[in-house]
């Protein structure tokens, strides 16, 4: 379920709301413009993020293993003047995006970690 990585916004916004349908059992899953890609949320909390033909979903240090033991990589950007590594969201594995059961579980381990990233951002 991977596009290429030159495609037009119009493309990205379909890959992102087919994860969102496929995702509906999880509840209410919101599609919105996030830079130059597309933000999943639940309940107003954005858990993963579509871009450039790739889907990255949040971790934590609980579960960033499990996706380097896939090999998969760090969401990154270069800017003007470095490359930056955003080392809480990772690819998702391509196998796991063809497994709708897989795909299910990986979200929900998303949705967890932001939800205790964000409440422990709120009591700091």
């Amino acid at each position: 379920m991977r596009i290429p990585t030159s495609i037009s916004n119009q493309a990205v916004r379909q890959f992102a709301d087919e994860l969102a349908y496929r995702l509906e059992p999880l509840g209410d899953i919101e599609v919105k413009r996030f830079f130059g890609g597309h933000a999943l949320r639940y309940a107003g909390v954005q858990f993963a993020m579509v871009m450039k033909g790739s889907v990255y979903f949040h971790v934590d240090d609980s579960t960033r293993a499990n996706y380097q033991k896939h090999q998969s990589q760090a969401f990154h950007y270069v800017s003007k003047t470095k490359d930056i590594i955003v080392q809480r969201y990772f690819e998702v594995p391509p196998a796991i995006l063809e497994s709708d059961a897989e795909l299910m579980t990986w979200a929900r381990e998303s949705i967890r970690t932001v939800k205790i990233n964000h409440t422990t951002r709120k009591k700091s």
